[in-house]
C-alpha cells in the first residue's frame, strides 16, 4: 500500500548514456536522460479511497494491486462491529487500472456509525478500511 512506501523494484544503469549515442532512441528527447514507457505500479493490497457513507449507502473508489488488460474480479464486504453483514458485492475492477467506483447498500435497519469495509481481489490480497457513517 502507499503508506508502507516500500521499494518493490530498483534498477541501476551504468554506461555512457545518450550524449555519446547517435541512435534514434536517444535522439527522441530534447532534454536527454532515460525514458520509461508504461511503468507499472504494484501494491501489497487493493487501493481504496474516497470512502463515503451516508444514510445506509457506502461509496468508494478502488484499484486492484496492479494493472490488468481485462476486467478482474474482486469483492467488497461491509461489516458492522458486532459482525452483522451490512453488504456484500462481487464486482470487477476496470481494465487498464482505470478507477472502479462501487456503491453498497446496507441490508440492516440498524444504524452503525462505525463499520469496516473489506476489499479483496482474486488472489486473496485484502484491504480493510474503517468507515464512519452519518445519517
Amino acid at each position: 500500500s502507499r503508506d508502507k512506501k516500500k521499494i518493490a523494484w530498483t534498477m541501476k544503469v551504468k554506461g555512457r548514456g545518450c550524449d555519446f549515442d547517435i541512435t534514434s532512441s536517444c535522439n527522441r528527447s530534447e532534454t536527454g536522460g532515460w525514458k520509461i514507457y508504461s511503468a507499472e505500479r504494484f501494491y501489497y493490497e487493493p487501493l481504496v479511497y474516497n470512502v463515503k457513507c451516508f444514510d445506509g449507502t457506502l461509496t468508494f473508489s478502488t484499484h486492484n494491486t496492479f494493472k490488468y488488460n481485462n476486467p478482474y474480479p474482486g469483492k467488497a464486504t461491509w461489516i458492522a462491529p458486532d459482525g452483522t453483514l451490512l453488504a456484500f458485492n462481487p464486482f470487477s475492477w476496470n481494465a487498464f487500472w482505470r478507477t472502479t467506483e462501487i456503491t453498497l447498500f446496507s441490508r440492516s435497519t440498524t444504524f452503525y456509525p462505525h463499520s469496516t469495509l473489506t476489499v479483496t481481489n482474486k488472489v486473496g490480497q485484502t484491504r480493510n478500511v474503517d468507515v464512519e457513517c452519518s445519517i
